[in-house]
């Protein structure tokens, strides 16, 4: 174990399952994922460390550096056994979405934990960079195929296809879940308490524009009212009941 004192983030992440294993106090099978409960000492402490098919889910994973504040690692084994679900999830679990939580939840691990599965190469470069030139030539040399789910290069037509049905039947089911009122009246005022709503001038066109297409940022400011905006870009009468009533409960509770 004393070679996994003074790890940095990247050997944390460079770690092998099978080293992971041996030095593990414990570890669990969570929807095919392998989650192992280690103790990493020095400065990321007692940790949570992800594994599927011998591949690394590091997004997933999660450190006593941002628990400090538990003193016993049985508390931390507590969180860590809690997180779980809302972190990792299957294929099938994006047929449904519980509310706006369950989507972002479910929505991350699409977009940032499930990637980690297989081989691919991020998109993300600066363009005119040596590293654009660099990832320019990889997809060449290596034949890569451009994945719109997750902006990044793959070796296998099949997983984009796969991610792009997933993507599909995650916004289905978002969208199902926007037809009752409760949840996307919770879901608006999850966003308005985020974008700092009360005090931020541009709260409305950022807030609108997370549920409603076609939010024009001049139209709204000219508009004579919030609802009679939300009606003039094709709301209905409930989706703008539930705006309204969640920007005065914002309101309200924001000059207590």
């Amino acid at each position: 174990m004393d070679n996994m004192k003074n790890l940095t983030i990247r050997g944390i992440e460079n770690l092998k399952e099978e080293d992971v294993m041996i030095n593990a106090r414990y570890g669990i099978n969570y929807k095919g994922y392998r989650i192992y409960f280690i103790d990493l000492k020095g400065y990321f402490g007692y940790s949570m460390l992800v594994y599927k098919n011998g591949k690394h889910i590091h997004y997933a994973n999660d450190y006593e550096l941002h628990h400090s504040y538990m003193k016993k690692k049985s508390d931390l084994y507590k969180w860590y056994r809690q997180i779980i679900p809302y972190r990792l999830f299957e294929d099938k679990d994006l047929e449904e979405v519980k509310d706006y939580t369950d989507f972002e939840n479910k929505r991350e691990w699409l977009q940032n934990r499930r990637p980690q599965e297989y081989y691919y190469i991020s998109a993300f470069v600066i363009k005119g960079s040596k590293d654009e030139e660099d990832l320019e030539e990889r997809v060449k040399k290596e034949n890569l195929i451009y994945d719109p789910t997750h902006f990044s290069y793959v070796k296998d037509i099949k997983i984009v296809e796969e991610n792009i049905k997933l993507r599909n039947k995650l916004q289905k089911a978002y969208g199902d879940m926007l037809n009752d009122i409760k949840k996307l009246k919770a879901a608006i005022l999850y966003e308005m308490y985020n974008h700092e709503y009360a005090i931020n001038w541009e709260g409305d066109y950022e807030v609108m524009s997370i549920f409603f297409n076609n939010v024009n940022y001049n139209d709204l400011e000219n508009a004579k009212s919030k609802s009679e905006y939300l009606k003039s870009i094709g709301c209905n009468e409930e989706q703008i009941k539930a705006y309204m009533e969640a920007r005065r409960e914002c309101l309200a509770k924001s000059e207590i």
